[in-house]
Formats: structure tokens, C-alpha cells, sequence
């Protein structure tokens, strides 16, 4: 591992962590971080406020608690004696000419007790509102929401008016109506559609919230001071006014340009690009002898898959698949459990990928990036005419460039269900069922409500996926870092193992595992932690030993092909389709094979011969 070289490009907060972890946990990495301008942190930024001595954050100006990297890390700098809590003045709305103080307790300013409203803010009318439980006058419509609709629905249009569209347009830059509920305040949207109601719902989970522990903790000169304290750490790794403007192929690698006409060589490459480039790039980097970190999913379809892992297997390199569960010990410890017998035999698992979401609508297009190539950025995917749209973010929706969300999540808790049953070969059939049904009509290609089912010698396994389930959720951060499970029933992203003795609840990415006998009782657990650490440091670890990583590109072929063999199934027509492992093709079915490999080439294409 001795003279490794890792080019990180931008010292903002996460070009910064990402310098100090390499370094800190591999000190014979050569890790050099190139920032543009003059100083660091990006967002991240604690300047003199003219007139008054003080010190004010212009971006960011403080961390979650419940969310404990920033904490840990902070601590690891020598600044863990030096965390406030941002609560020693009272937040105020300037409204009517006059300063008045927020309600206290509040949930993204709506009140909790309207007894603390302060008077001049709310008419009688609206305050006797806020006695009751928050129940919309008409139930809400299925889907996404605004955080707009959902309180104006509840508590009517004044709260919003009054306290909750200023207290959120100061904080995310936006009017409250143009908000996503689903996005920015999910339990929001679930608290509406309970049969607590809104205001009832937050007042119960409130009760159980600690008041003495801080909500947000920030450094006491402000969020700049842990850049600074990181650029600190990091020395003379960190070069400033040093502007990347090329990354280019040599003869023994990659080299980084910059403005002053230097260059910087890299010995691994992280491929975290749209998904429809993950495997061109990956190749690329194999053939220049690179190790390779690849995002998932690490293939736009079957055959591009299978020639990265001929390439990996050619030029003798790491491929490392951003499928993190493969490197969490509890999910080890779960296969153990199924491999020892006692679950029994598992004949069925399924898989859930059930979210919220709302429409997509391309809308009017905005102008490319003054110097961007839009050719460049389709690259292998046939030609069409620029769109802001699908190009911030947009491409998931459309097959040229993914699979949906079967691609950009489903396939995490696919991955992960195989890999605990012991990763079988691919399935023998597959069908599938659903289509665009909760915002049908929009612009978006892929499905948005769907059941897949994949048939394994001696078991099924199902996949159910939704965009419109507000009242589920992903597993959070106070879960993925503490000894305590998800609430299984309304966990969005669980795996359920149904054995002939027992069953088993799995999280992905932290929440560890149970299983329950036939009585409700909890005869096996363990605690999960998310596994992203231990996901890199195999990645580093295996470029010195020279063996397969957990996540290796192999076993991530026939997971992928898996979820390639659900979203083609459901372009052919939702039929049932059989699948011939060996040959990665499909049987009596010419339509699912074209659909198994690109079929327009361009100078972007994954060829034949890598």
C-alpha cells in the first residue's frame, strides 16, 4: 500500500472528512486535496458580522445530535469541549413591524401549545384551532405533498402564513408551498394521515423527546472552525487556489490537471457518476490498472455487467461495488443464523421498497452549464436534446440512464436478501406486475408501483416497490447508531426471511435483525450499525491484499442481473420470463434480450473486446 496516491478535488466539509478518514485510518496513503479557491470548508463558512465583534455562520450553523458522525468526529479534532448548543436566545419572526418570539415547544413552527403564542400573531379563530388534534377538514390526497398543503389542510392558512412558511423560507430557501413534504419533513406528511392526527401525533412523539438533550450542537467560534480544524489536521495535504480543470489518461494511470498547468496522479478510481456511465468508466479505469470503487447499481444492463467483471478479472484489479450491507457484521451474522438451520428452511423472502414520492414533470428546460458537454454527459445512451431536468437528477426516471428505483434503492435490499441466502445463482423465471399508477401521466418512465416475483429452486422471493407510501420510512440515523430496531411494520426498506420454523425482520444499512417463533416471541437479534466505514476500509484493505472484496464485482453481477431481469420483465409487457443463469439470457424471448444489452452504439459504448 506504500506510495498509494488518492486526489480528493474540493476542500469543502465532505472533501475535507473524506482527506482526514483516509488519512487517519491508512497513513501510508499519499492523499493530497485540491481546492479551488482560498479557503476552505465550501458551505461552511464563519465571518465577522460589521459592527458588532461577532462571528456569524453564513452557511450551516450547526449539526443534528441524533445523528452522531459529526459529534464523533469533532471529538476525534480536540473540539468536543468546545460544543454549544444554539438555544440560548429566544428565535424570533419579525412580523407586523414588531419582533415576536416563536411558540415554544414547535414543530417546524407549528405550535404545540397555543397558549404560547405570543399575542399580535394569531386571531382567536386560528388559535382555537390549534386545541384540537390537527385532523385536515377532507382526508389528504394520496402522494407527495407540500409542506404548504399539509399545515394549511390541518391548522389552516394563518399558522402556515404566520409561523411555519417564515421560519422555513429562512432556513431552505424557499416558500413552504413549493416544498416537498415527502422530502423535507416526512413525518409531517405521516403525523397528517394518522389517526392522531397532525398536531396530536407531534405531541405525543414530543412527550418522549428528553428536553435536556440538545437538539443541535455547532462549534463555539462557529461551523468554520471544524474546516479549519480539519484543513489544520490535514497540513500541507491541502492545496488552495489550485483549481482542477482536466482528469486525463497516461500511460501508467490517471492524472489530475490543474489551472497552473500541473498535474496530480491517482492510483484508485471512485466511479460515482449517473448510473448509465458507471460501468464505461469503470472499465476505463481497469484498463489504465486502476482499483475501482463503483456506485451502485454498478451496470445499466446485464451484458455491460458482465463485460466490467471480464475487464476486473484481465487486468487483475479491485472492483468494489457501492453495495455497503455486504461489509455490516450484523448482516454476516444474519446469514450465519439462516445457514445454521434455525430459521429452518426459508421458502419465501420478500422485499420491500415502499416511499413516498410525487410526479415528475420535465417542465421547461434551462440552459446547459457555461463549458459542459452535454454529449459527453450521455456518453453510451442515444442522443436527445439537453434538458436541466433530466440532467440535475432527473435521469433516474428515464431507461436510458437507470432503472428507476428499483435501480437507485430496490436494489440495495435485493443485494443484501441474496447475499443472506448464501447468494444463489440467478433466479430460473421472473414476472412482474405494476406500472406508472399513482402519477400516471406525468413524465417519468419507470414504474412507480410494483411486484416482482423471482422464482429460486426451493424458494420465492418477492419484491414490492411504491412511490406514494407516506406513511413508511426509511430506517434513520438515531436507529443505524444505537442499540434499538425499526418499527417493522412501517420500516420502508425491511426483508422478511419466512422460514419452516421461524421468521426473520432484516434492516438494510443499519437496523439491525430479529426473529420471531410462532408465538410473537424474539428468539434471535442482533443490533446493526450503518456499515459505510467498514464498506471503505474493505475497499483500501483489499487494494493491499489483493483479494476479492465483499462487495466484489463478481457477486455484484449476479445480484444486478436480478434487478436488470425485474425492470425488463416490465418493459416487455409485465410477462413472466425464464432465465438461463449460465448464459445471462433469456429463454423464447428475443424482446427481454435486446433489452439485456444497449443496442445503439456511440464512442461512449461498452465494447466487445475490453
Amino acid at each position: 500500500m506504500a506510495g498509494r496516491r488518492v486526489v480528493v478535488v474540493g476542500a469543502g466539509i465532505s472533501g475535507l472528512t473524506t482527506a482526514h478518514r483516509l488519512v487517519a485510518d491508512h497513513p501510508d496513503l499519499a492523499v493530497t486535496v485540491l481546492e479551488a479557491g482560498p479557503r476552505v470548508g465550501g458551505a461552511l463558512v464563519t465571518s465577522p458580522l460589521e459592527g458588532t465583534g461577532l462571528e456569524v455562520d453564513e452557511g450551516a450553523d450547526a449539526f443534528l445530535v441524533r445523528v452522531p458522525w459529526a459529534t464523533e468526529l469533532c471529538a476525534e479534532l480536540g473540539l468536543g469541549d468546545e460544543l454549544v448548543a444554539p438555544r440560548v436566545r429566544q428565535a424570533s419572526l419579525w412580523l407586523d413591524g414588531a419582533l415576536r418570539p416563536l411558540p415554544v415547544p414547535n414543530v417546524l413552527g407549528l405550535p404545540l401549545d397555543p397558549s404560547t403564542v405570543a399575542p399580535g400573531i394569531l386571531e382567536a379563530a386560528d388559535l382555537d384551532r390549534l386545541t384540537g388534534t390537527g385532523h385536515p377538514d377532507v382526508p389528504l390526497p394520496d402522494g407527495d405533498l407540500s409542506v404548504g398543503a399539509v399545515v394549511r389542510a390541518c391548522v389552516g392558512d394563518a399558522v402556515h402564513e404566520r409561523l411555519v412558511d417564515p421560519l422555513l423560507g429562512g432556513v431552505n430557501a424557499g416558500r413552504a408551498d413549493d416544498l416537498s413534504c415527502t422530502t423535507m419533513a416526512p413525518q409531517l406528511l405521516a403525523a397528517a394521515r394518522s389517526h392522531n392526527g397532525l398536531l396530536g401525533s407531534l405531541r405525543a412523539a414530543h412527550r418522549s423527546v428528553d428536553p435536556t438533550v440538545p437538539v443541535f450542537n455547532a462549534p463555539r467560534d462557529g461551523m468554520g472552525q471544524l474546516a479549519t480544524a480539519l484543513a489544520g489536521r490535514l497540513g500541507d495535504r491541502v492545496r488552495r487556489n489550485t483549481p482542477v480543470v482536466s482528469l486525463n489518461r497516461v500511460s501508467n494511470g490517471w492524472a489530475v490537471g490543474t489551472a497552473d498547468g500541473g498535474t496530480v496522479a491517482a492510483d484508485a478510481v471512485v466511479v460515482a457518476t449517473p448510473d448509465h456511465w458507471h460501468t464505461p468508466a469503470a472499465i476505463l479505469a481497469c484498463q489504465a490498472g486502476k482499483d475501482v470503487y463503483v456506485e451502485k447499481p454498478f451496470s445499466h444492463n446485464i451484458w455491460e455487467g458482465r463485460k466490467l467483471v471480464e475487464a476486473a478479472r484481465k487486468y487483475k484489479r479491485i472492483v468494489q461495488v457501492g453495495t455497503q450491507n455486504r461489509s455490516a457484521p450484523y448482516n454476516h451474522a444474519a446469514r450465519e443464523y439462516i445457514r445454521s438451520g434455525r430459521l429452518g428452511d426459508v421458502r419465501l423472502v420478500k422485499v420491500f421498497n415502499l416511499k413516498g414520492g410525487g410526479p415528475f414533470h420535465l417542465g421547461t428546460s434551462g440552459s446547459p452549464p457555461k463549458g459542459f458537454s452535454w454529449k459527453t454527459w450521455l456518453g453510451p445512451a442515444k442522443a436527445r436534446p439537453y434538458h436541466s431536468r433530466i440532467f440535475h437528477a432527473g435521469w433516474h426516471y428515464f431507461w436510458d440512464y437507470s432503472g428507476g428505483d428499483l435501480a437507485d434503492c430496490g436494489i440495495h435490499q435485493l443485494d443484501l436478501a441474496l447475499m443472506v441466502m448464501g447468494d444463489p445463482a440467478a433466479p430460473a423465471a421472473v414476472s412482474a406486475s405494476g406500472g406508472r399508477i399513482q402519477h400516471r401521466g406525468d413524465d417519468a418512465e419507470v414504474p412507480d408501483v410494483e411486484i416482482l416475483q423471482y422464482d429460486y429452486p426451493g424458494f420465492v422471493m418477492t419484491f414490492e416497490h411504491s412511490h406514494f407510501a407516506g406513511a413508511m420510512s426509511k430506517i434513520n440515523g438515531s436507529i443505524r447508531s444505537s442499540d434499538k430496531f425499526p418499527h417493522w411494520p412501517q420500516c420502508a426498506t425491511r426483508i422478511e426471511f419466512y422460514g419452516t420454523k421461524d421468521m426473520m425482520m432484516l434492516g438494510r444499512h443499519g437496523g439491525g435483525w430479529q426473529v420471531f417463533a410462532s408465538n410473537g416471541r424474539v428468539v434471535g437479534q442482533q443490533y446493526g450499525r450503518h456499515p459505510d466505514p467498514e464498506h471503505q476500509r474493505n475497499f483500501v484493505d483489499c487494494i493491499r491484499s489483493r483479494e476479492l472484496p465483499n462487495a466484489d464485482v463478481g457477486l455484484a453481477q449476479v445480484t444486478t442481473s436480478v434487478m436488470h431481469m425485474g425492470n425488463i420483465a416490465h418493459r416487455v409487457g409485465n410477462q413472466k420470463l425464464r432465465y438461463d443463469a449460465r448464459s445471462e439470457r433469456f429463454i423464447d424471448s428475443d424482446p427481454a434480450n435486446r433489452l439485456a444489452k444497449r443496442q445503439n452504439m456511440t464512442p461512449y459504448s461498452v465494447k466487445e473486446i475490453v
